[in-house]
């Protein structure tokens, strides 16, 4: 690139050279004419004397003969000079024409540089991701995996004990499924991570009946929930009777809510309410119902008519709520928040991960609501189905 910009600085420097050494050129030559004119003139006179024999005459002879030497010096140097000059004059030609060439030729490989070094850093800086993404990935499987493989091989030796009651075998067989399950999900969950990332998962983008794919979800937590106390209420219409439209891929769509609504089930405290709402936002436009922004969004004019052609799947638990801190980390990859679940349960650290890149894939969003003590909202917007 400096290459390129002396070559552009010099460019009007040759223009000025070779404008000097044509006019110098052109005074050579004129200069030449002005010997051959000279020259013809004294070899006249030269004839004319050679047909005098007085001493005057030779005297002048001679005189001239001296002149004309002079006169033929003079224009050998001249014609040499004017040689020189159209000769500097091609080669100033000739240096302008390579240098423009040279300039092309170094503003093209500078570009070609250029963007060679931009892909090499990026390259780079995803080799160094996928590194660390792999690290973080043994890292967590082999402390997350380590503890229920411990547990189920110590529970296959108690079920050795020959004096065990039916009673207490069956205790420890639940105990050792629900170990086996616990490391399933995790495998589960890294394997999705790690597709997810390499990019083998895409979405598959289509209108999708929300509320009986919600609905589904619910009722298969319910049951979970109540062992803990937990009453799940729904604010959405009965699927059977209305129908709710989005674009989104509906396996995808499935396992984003059920992994918003496990976590709130995880969690909550015992003997609390979970409650799950839809609201379409055309509809709420059009009723002048207040649409609340994501927190990263001003509530405008202009975001209320975009949001209107969203809809919103709200998760609200009584749980513990989400610090400040953790609210900046809480989509990261392997994240583990200050947060716990309240009944033993496990927690990997990339379910919401993976939440947020689902969403994102199916061109949502999805965000969390939330101050520390006073439980949590995580909200889901997927775009409206054109009718």
């Amino acid at each position: 690139m400096l290459r390129s910009l002396s070559l552009q600085a010099k460019q009007p420097f040759l223009n000025k050279q070779m404008q000097f050494t044509l006019r110098v050129g052109s005074i050579v030559a004129i200069l030449f004419l002005i010997g051959i004119i000279s020259t013809t003139t004294i070899n006249a006179v030269g004839l004319f004397a050679q047909s005098s024999t007085t001493p005057q005459e030779k005297a002048l002879q001679e005189a001239l003969e001296k002149e004309r030497h002079t006169r033929n010096l003079f224009l050998g140097s001249g014609l040499g000079a004017l040689l020189l000059a159209f000769g500097a004059a091609f080669v100033a030609l000739r240096s302008r024409k390579e240098a423009s060439v040279l300039k092309n030729t170094l503003d093209v490989t500078s570009k070609e540089l250029a963007e060679a070094s931009t892909h090499l850093a990026s390259t780079s800086q995803q080799l160094a991701e996928a590194s660390q993404f792999r690290f973080q990935m043994l890292n967590i499987a082999s402390h997350e995996l380590k503890n229920p493989l411990v547990a189920i091989v110590n529970f296959a030796e108690l079920l050795n004990e020959p004096d065990m009651t039916p009673s207490e075998r069956s205790v420890i067989i639940g105990q050792a499924t629900g170990m086996a399950e616990r490391a399933l999900g995790l495998i589960t969950a890294l394997l999705e991570s790690h597709r997810l990332e390499i990019g083998q998962v895409r979405a598959h983008i289509g209108n999708v009946s929300l509320l009986p794919v919600l609905h589904s979800v619910v009722e298969s937590y319910r049951e979970l929930a109540k062992h803990k106390s937990i009453i799940i209420f729904n604010e959405y219409p009965n699927p059977s009777s209305t129908e709710i439209k989005v674009k989104a891929d509906g396996t995808m769509m499935r396992q984003v809510l059920e992994n918003i609504l496990s976590n709130a089930v995880k969690f909550s405290p015992f003997n609390r309410t979970i409650l799950v709402r839809v609201l379409s936002l055309e509809a709420a436009a059009a009723l002048e119902i207040p649409i609340r922004p994501n927190n990263q969004e001003a509530l405008s004019q202009n975001s209320i008519k975009q949001a209107s052609k969203r809809v919103r799947i709200e998760i609200q638990d009584e749980g513990q709520g989400v610090s400040a801190e953790d609210m900046q980390k809480m989509f990261g990859l392997f994240t583990k928040l200050s947060a716990r679940p309240t009944g033993g349960e496990s927690t990997t650290g990339v379910g919401l991960s993976i939440v947020k890149r689902m969403v994102e894939s199916m061109n949502g969003r999805v965000w969390c609501e939330s101050e520390l003590g006073n439980g949590a909202t995580f909200v889901v917007e997927f775009l409206a189905a054109e009718a």
